[in-house]
């Protein structure tokens, strides 16, 4: 079951807007290959490409948000990479040295490096080009290349999402599956019919933390925020992590069935 996202023609509103804003006073659009707590949505097929052609015809920068999808997490090292799109500039943080060190970077086409060599930036980084940071990073791009762990989110996360589509078939209120790589989301609706979130935007219900503290409780750790259930298992993930994690949200799954829902206000 799928809802009705905007797919390609996203992008016929977007040039609609920038016409009407002026190209001219845009100077760059962000973009996630995978939205994460904007609700778990990959991007359709053919739209980083058009976006890539759309920039560059009014001449905007193109600045990927590389923050949650990189190094591997959707299956190829960068988000982008699914469809060989090169934008102008590129955030990393999280995969880049696995949380064991804060760090981040930002990566730019060359142009733009020459452009900034040449012209001073007015910007200090109080940490920037950390030792540790930067050993730590340097220690997590090897054990990437070396354990094959690419690879491995590509192939376990087709794993992932086959059985989390088999999983929804048996749960009413999970209205929708979606995924790439080893970054995944249902979304919980009230019935299919109506396709209503469980959890009404603008609410403060409970059940979302009481879905994750379920969760918790089984012993799987997600992020629930509203009626999304996001999910991003370690890259070093194996099968048998996966079969055991199933069964477990579906105990989760269970329970979400079973509640008993408050009116719509």
């Amino acid at each position: 079951m799928k809802f009705p996202h905007c797919h390609i023609h996203c992008l016929d509103a977007l040039e609609r807007q920038l016409q009407l804003e002026n190209p001219a006073t845009v100077a760059a659009i962000v973009v996630e290959p995978f939205t994460g707590a904007a609700g778990g949505f990959p991007l359709p097929d053919g739209y980083l490409p058009r976006l890539r052609q759309l920039c560059d015809r009014y001449g905007i920068l193109l600045i990927a948000d590389e923050v949650i999808t990189g190094f591997g997490r959707t299956g190829t090292w960068f988000g982008v990479d699914h469809e060989g799109v090169v934008p102008d500039l590129m955030t990393m943080a999280k995969g880049l040295a696995s949380g064991y060190v804060p760090t981040g970077a930002v990566a730019l086409r060359e142009p733009l490096a020459q452009a900034l060599e040449k012209r001073y930036l007015p910007l200090g980084g109080t940490f920037s080009g950390h030792p540790l940071a930067c050993a730590a990073a340097l220690a997590c791009l090897a054990e990437y290349e070396e354990r094959g762990l690419i690879e491995n989110a590509r192939r376990l996360g087709v794993v992932l999402l086959e059985q989390l589509h088999e999983l929804a078939k048996g749960h009413p209120r999970v209205g929708d599956v979606r995924g790439n790589g080893l970054l995944a989301c249902l979304e919980l609706v009230r019935d299919r019919t109506s396709q209503a979130p469980l959890t009404p935007a603008n609410t403060d219900s409970l059940l979302p933390l009481q879905i994750r503290r379920r969760a918790w409780d089984e012993g799987i750790h997600v992020i629930v925020r509203g009626s999304l259930v996001l999910m991003a298992p370690p890259l070093i993930v194996q099968p048998e992590h996966i079969d055991e994690a199933m069964a477990k949200l579906d105990r989760v799954l269970r329970w979400v069935d079973a509640v008993e829902l408050p009116p719509v206000p």
